[in-house]
């Protein structure tokens, strides 16, 4: 006790009062989600055991129990290459395998499995609520129909009931408000059948001894009786209920799984037999991440709500492009640049940005060329292709690898009068060369070596992957890498391109468009600074350049300051 003598425990944030207030205020405006639950458990199961359930004779003092434990080796790539390789969660990956199980087990030739699956019942839907420190009984159980198809595919399998519990609005919080509070759907929800089996997986725990409770200063006694905190008399609320848990041992981490069911129901036998199909289940999901290259993948709740995408199409992708690590939409100037780019692809492509460096000096190519490919490794955006076709709408797609494009042109052999000559017609083919906007990345690099210590970096790539303020930062990070070999730890962490993305796609857009129609409103006719002319080509853009005196620059920047407005106003 001395050891936390004058200690004082965090806030606890949310009260379980207003937690529960809220609810009750929620309640009402989850009606849209009856038809959900309805058609969930409206069919029903057939039978599990040899008769139904009945409360009467089941008590929990007829329950039995039997635990099994999948060791550590099994385990532990179970808790993460696994979940890690389809973008899984837990829950995800043991409720995949226990679908799979029930509906052999069961035999009757369906695939899907009705299950109670309890939650956490903490989620996010009130706001400015904070619940993670609050005590109190917050679980939330609702029904889901799980059906891992019968392809005999681990992987379609993961994916399958992944979406299907994605699919789950707010991680299923909205039936319990409907069946026990909302008093306009409780009688419905009701009438309905209950599943025949819970599910509960309780997370991960220490049982090492050498941290957590232990290291904390306190930890349970090992013969402690914790009881299963059943009335002996009380109703048993499932024919067959499953507990799991990870327990963190010195060997590594080891699922351990309580199984209980009524003895009246189903012998000790048929529920071993149950209980070690899902164990075998989950081992092949195992097997099948290990012994197979690019395994796993995205769905469509990846995805969205930033694109929406069928299954087929992702797989579609995914055979094209290999591992993705996103789609993404366009925002809305690429939006333009695409359509510009796409519309005649026979002619000179205007987008085609080319930055070239002459650099004096003895270079080291390995380092550059790392540095490179260093960049499209940190920026996903570097990466992307994009398509339209056999699509809604279009999409950037991000491979996780791409093959960098770097080539190399020793112009030493030639006459001294001609290198030169030679180095700026690379140049201007490089310049006109046409990227295949399907085919990442849309950029190339190009070191022409004419001495030396002469040379000159052609850096190309499509206008839709960078905007002028990205360029400073891609040179700077280029010579960074450069210096480092390609160390990219020397830089700081990128914010991803989907940020911004999910901010665009979160605007008001009909407000937007009000306020540009209030601004453009009497202007009848653009300002035209040439006649227009549909049967002129594309042409390069021709530069010209004009600089003011330092003198004078920097009049204008203070006649703008002391005006309280930007030289770009001016």
């Amino acid at each position: 006790a001395r050891a936390y003598e004058g200690a004082e425990p965090e806030p606890s944030g949310t009260s379980f009062r207003r937690w529960a207030r809220e609810l009750c205020a929620l309640a009402g405006d989850r009606e849209a989600e009856l038809p959900l639950w309805q058609a969930m458990v409206a069919e029903g199961d057939t039978p599990l055991g040899v008769r139904p359930l009945d409360p009467a004779v089941d008590t929990a003092s007829t329950v039995r129990h039997l635990s099994l434990s999948l060791p550590a080796e099994v385990t532990a790539p179970l808790l993460t290459e696994v979940g890690a390789a389809f973008r899984a969660g837990v829950n995800d990956v043991l409720l995949t395998g226990f679908a799979q199980a029930v509906a052999d087990w069961r035999g009757d030739g369906s695939s899907g499995v009705l299950v109670d699956l309890e939650g956490h019942g903490r989620e996010d839907v009130v706001a400015g609520v904070d619940t993670s420190r609050t005590v109190g009984w917050f679980t939330s159980m609702f029904p889901v129909r799980l059906d891992a198809g019968g392809s005999g595919d681990p992987g379609r399998a993961l994916k399958a009931v992944k979406e299907q519990l994605r699919a789950l609005p707010d991680n299923g919080i909205g039936y319990g408000l409907l069946r026990y509070v909302n008093p306009d759907t409780s009688g419905v929800l009701a009438q309905l059948p209950s599943p025949q089996i819970g599910f509960n997986y309780l997370g991960r725990f220490d049982a090492a001894g050498g941290s957590g409770a232990e290291a904390a200063g306190w930890s349970l006694c090992s013969d402690a009786d914790l009881g299963d905190g059943r009335d002996p008399k009380g109703r048993v609320a499932h024919a067959l209920e499953v507990n799991a848990v990870t327990l963190d041992e010195r060997d590594g981490p080891r699922l351990v799984a309580d199984w209980s069911w009524p003895a009246g129901l189903f012998s000790d036998e048929e529920v071993r037999a149950l209980a070690e199909a899902w164990f075998a289940a989950l081992r092949t999901l195992v097997d099948h991440v290990a012994g197979s290259v690019g395994v796993g993948g995205l769905t469509p709740s990846d995805l969205r709500p930033l694109v929406s995408v069928a299954q087929e199409q992702i797989d579609g992708l995914e055979e094209e492009y290999g591992g993705l690590a996103d789609v993404l939409p366009l925002s809305p100037l690429q939006q333009g640049l695409f359509f510009h780019a796409v519309y005649d692809e026979q002619a000179e492509d205007v987008y085609t940005v080319q930055l070239a460096l002459d650099i004096e000096g003895v270079v080291d190519r390995e380092a550059l060329r790392t540095a490179a490919q260093t960049l499209l490794s940190r920026h996903s955006g570097l990466r992307a292709a994009f398509r339209h076709e056999g699509l809604d709408t279009p999409v950037q797609v991000i491979p996780q690898n791409v093959e960098l494009p770097w080539h190399e042109r020793d112009l030493t052999a030639l006459p001294e009068a001609e290198r030169a000559a030679a180095a700026d017609r690379l140049t201007a083919e490089d310049r006109t060369a046409r990227f295949d906007l399907t085919a990442p990345p849309l950029m190339r690099f190009t070191l022409l070596t004419t001495a030396d210590d002469r040379h000159r970096l052609l850096l190309s790539h499509h206008h839709l992957l960078l905007d002028g303020w990205s360029m400073p930062v891609f040179l700077g990070e280029l010579f960074t890498l450069y210096g480092n070999r390609g160390d990219g730890t020397v830089l700081p962490k990128v914010t991803p391109y989907r940020d911004y993305l999910t901010w665009v796609a979160g605007q008001d857009r009909e407000a937007a468009l009000t306020a540009w129609r209030q601004v453009l409103d009497g202007l009848d006719e653009p300002t035209l600074l040439a006649a227009p002319d549909p049967s002129r080509p594309a042409v390069p853009v021709v530069r010209t350049r004009r600089e003011l005196s330092e003198d004078r620059t920097a009049a204008l920047a203070r006649w703008a300051r002391a005006r309280g407005v930007t030289v770009n106003t001016v």
